[in-house]
């Protein structure tokens, strides 16, 4: 493998990439990064450099084995490098969450070529269509479900269920998947055979939810068996490198080097720039030289991009990045978790934006676990990959949505105010109450679905996983004390609507494992136990108790650079380009405005397809 790796002797040439110059810069290797430098690399006239902290993990069986999807967030590699053994993740802390009786949560990081699709749970599902509808009430015009739909069939190659799987449930439509993609997308060997699944569909039909025979066509509601990112005649995970970067990596135009971007250096360093400024004509004036990067063994290297700088370092990173830059808030607010931004690191505001690092969405992911008696014909090991998606409907009745409807839209004022005084009023409450209305009329006028509940089997054990979807809380990411570590608030339950949400599924859930024929399997609730959580007419305090007490991130993180009208509290404009300046854009999870109903990873390989298009067709020189 003639890779172009800037790592060491055994992966080919060595070379220093200080200086450069390179057409474009990448920071960051992980799902939308790698899609980006692929597409932009195709032509051989066009240099690419990524940059990326973590290493080659393609031949790890923590990252290849599809059965080992879970094992990733806390394997640690075996082989030492700089004398100690890393982990496959950055694992952070998140700040105390009142919500969640003030527990402070790990939150995981990919740290591999290939970020975080190289640890998540392979799962492709693309969400509701009204969700990217929904982002250009935003600011966002073009960018919808119609836009979005050739990029998920450009980035895809779906390989049909063999028979065997087809019996335990697996199903597709045709037009809903692509076939000469890069990304190998399937149902695992390993997914169940045998009754489970006629099971489980019986079960959820009693309770009114039909079985969705494919929700990769716009419309996730009902119960389905997901397809997964999996290469199923290999049996391997199918990762963004397996995907979009092994395949070129020895292009003579893409190099790869391992190391951390700090900062965008600006021309003249930033010195008497005047905070994105706009010419006559409404154009930025504000032009990024290249990026400030740091090496493994702790050398600070700048390196030219003579056209763009491409910031795809995630929901949590991008924004660091962007404050290191002086691309931020410059005003000092003590009163927020006892730090500041960009004046109190002592970083010259470029940019003025206050919406940096803010807008931040994540969803609480809730577990139910009963012992019980699996079937006979359930394989140990198998991957069960089903799930059901409710609407508000679903959960509280058609019949009394409207007055729900009407009784949130009236909440909306307070949620803002709320959301704006826990996050420093870095965007007001007026900004967030638009931003807000529009996920309300994602629920209540689109019936887009608000929480997805993973039915899952090992032997002698069952149980679910849930989610609120589209949360109404917001938190933030922002550099920590030593400009350097992230410091992540969710602030999960913020909204109270957030928890009448996870409540309501968590009942939806506990009422399936105890709705025939599930319930001939199933026994005592283990997680949390019955004392906790009674099997029948548990009160709203013990949900709430459960919810507080064991809820722990989802991973979806996103919006800390969002895609929307600056007066939102938007960092990108619809070109993803960082407003008052020429040529940095930002293409990861940080620029979705919304939470999405599907799972992130799918979208992301969608966004960057487009995004890589979008750069390419303005070639921009500076």
């Amino acid at each position: 493998m003639a890779l172009r790796l800037i790592l060491a002797a055994a992966h080919g040439r060595v070379a220093v990439a200080g200086g450069g110059p390179y057409d474009y810069i990448v920071a960051g290797a992980g799902t939308a990064g790698l899609v980006v430098a692929n597409r932009l690399s195709a032509d051989p006239y066009t240099s690419v450099l990524v940059i990326e902290p973590g290493g080659d993990e393609h031949a790890n069986p923590n990252v290849t084995s599809p059965l080992a999807f879970t094992r990733p967030l806390f394997a640690v590699w075996t082989r030492p490098m700089n004398g100690r053994a890393p982990s496959l993740t950055r694992i952070h802390k998140t700040t105390p969450q009142p919500h969640l009786a003030n527990r402070s949560l790990e939150y995981h990081q990919g740290k591999a070529i290939g970020g975080t699709s190289t640890i998540n749970g392979m799962t492709y599902l693309r969400g509701d269509a009204a969700e990217p509808d929904a982002w250009a009430a935003l600011g966002n015009p073009g960018w919808d479900w119609k836009s979005m739909y050739p990029y998920y069939l450009r980035s895809e190659a779906f390989s049909p269920p063999t028979e065997a799987q087809t019996a335990a449930g697996a199903s597709w439509i045709p037009r809903y998947h692509g076939n000469s993609g890069p990304l190998r997308t399937s149902y695992p060997y390993e997914m169940l055979n045998g009754t489970l699944f006629d099971r489980m569909r019986t079960t959820w039909e009693a309770l009114g939810q039909g079985w969705n025979r494919d929700p990769n066509g716009g419309d996730v509601r009902g119960f389905a068996a997901w397809p997964m990112t999996v290469d199923r005649d290999a049996d391997v995970r199918e990762d963004a490198a397996r995907a979009y970067f092994w395949d070129v990596a020895g292009r003579p135009n893409l190099d790869i080097v391992q190391g951390v971007v700090k900062r965008v250096v600006w021309e003249d360093d930033g010195c008497g720039t005047s905070q994105g400024q706009m010419d006559e004509n409404g154009d930025a004036t504000v032009v990024a030289r290249g990026v400030e990067y740091e090496t493994p063994d702790g050398n600070m290297v700048t390196v030219v991009a003579k056209k763009e700088v491409i910031l795809s370092a995630g929901a949590i990173r991008t924004p660091l990045i962007l404050e290191q830059s002086g691309v931020g808030n410059p005003e000092r607010n003590v009163n927020v978790n006892q730090y500041s931004i960009l004046s109190s690191f002592g970083i010259p505001t470029i940019i003025n934006l206050t919406g940096v690092g803010e807008n931040f969405q994540e969803q609480p992911n809730i577990v139910l676990v009963y012992n019980g008696t699996t079937p006979d014909d359930l394989d140990t090991g198998s991957i069960a990959p089903y799930a059901t998606f409710l609407t508000a409907g679903d959960l509280f009745g058609e019949a009394n949505l409207p007055a729900l409807a009407s009784r949130n839209l009236d909440s909306i004022p307070a949620w803002s105010t709320q959301i704006a005084a826990a996050n420093g009023d870095r965007i007001s409450a007026k900004a967030l109450e638009h931003v807000l209305r529009v996920q309300h009329d994602l629920i209540f006028a689109k019936n887009a679905t608000v929480t997805e509940i993973i039915s899952f089997a090992r032997p002698g054990q069952f149980g679910s996983a849930w989610w609120p979807l589209l949360p109404f809380s917001r938190g933030s990411v922002h550099l920590g004390r030593r400009s350097r570590d992230p410091v992540i608030n969710p602030q999960y339950l913020l909204a109270d609507f957030d928890k009448t949400i996870a409540v309501a599924a968590g009942r939806a859930a506990q009422k399936f494992w105890r709705t025939a024929p599930m319930s001939e399997l199933v026994g005592a609730n283990t997680v949390p136990g019955p004392e906790a959580l009674p099997n029948y007419n548990a009160t709203d305090a013990q949900w709430e108790a459960h919810l507080a007490n064991t809820a722990t991130p989802n991973h979806h993180g996103l919006g800390t650079a969002a895609m929307m009208s600056r007066d939102l509290g938007g960092v990108v404009d619809p070109e993803l380009r960082v407003y008052g300046n020429k040529n940095v854009r930002v293409v990861d999870a940080s620029v979705i405005p919304l939470q999405i109903s599907g799972h992130l990873t799918v979208t992301l390989y969608a966004l960057a397809e487009r995004a890589s298009e979008i750069i390419m067709s303005q070639g921009t020189t500076n």
